[in-house]
């Protein structure tokens, strides 16, 4: 009976020990992973708020030298409707660009969900194969490395 106890225990510290080496390889890479997906964020921040900032200085310029050009050949608010629909659409292009990079950065909420339901199925495939060795087993590492 006294064997069957330690051989309980030492199980339950293996297992103890295989958990804090998964939440320590956890944190490092949830940390590198939520790193890459922030600086992808932040590059989409940045096309957002160049395409602010040269809109601004660009619209007011372009806009009034392209409605004096156009007015020297028909009404002077035909060349305001022509100018500020191509400006529109210029807008819409970078916003559309915008867009795409937004698109391609991971939320943190997924990226911390993914990590944590790979890692319950690791532990539950440790806890399955250690019911399937018997007491006594030594514990064995994940063979993919990415804990």
């Amino acid at each position: 009976m006294r064997l069957a106890s330690a051989a309980w225990l030492t199980e339950l510290r293996g297992l103890g020990r295989a958990f804090v080496h998964v939440l320590e390889a956890e944190w490092s890479a949830l940390s590198a992973e939520l790193g890459a997906s922030g600086r992808t964020f932040l590059r989409a921040l940045a096309l957002f708020a160049m395409a602010i900032v040269i809109l601004g200085w660009v619209a007011g310029l372009l806009s009034l030298a392209a409605v004096f050009l156009l007015s020297l050949y028909m009404p002077t608010w035909v060349s305001v409707l022509i100018v500020a629909g191509a400006l529109a659409l210029l807008a819409v292009l970078l916003i559309l660009r915008g867009r795409v990079a937004m698109a391609r950065a991971q939320p943190p909420a997924e990226i911390v969900k993914r990590r944590v339901d790979g890692h319950v199925a690791w532990l539950q495939s440790q806890v399955g194969a250690a019911g399937e060795r018997g007491p006594g087993a030594t514990h064995r590492e994940p063979d993919d490395g990415a804990v």
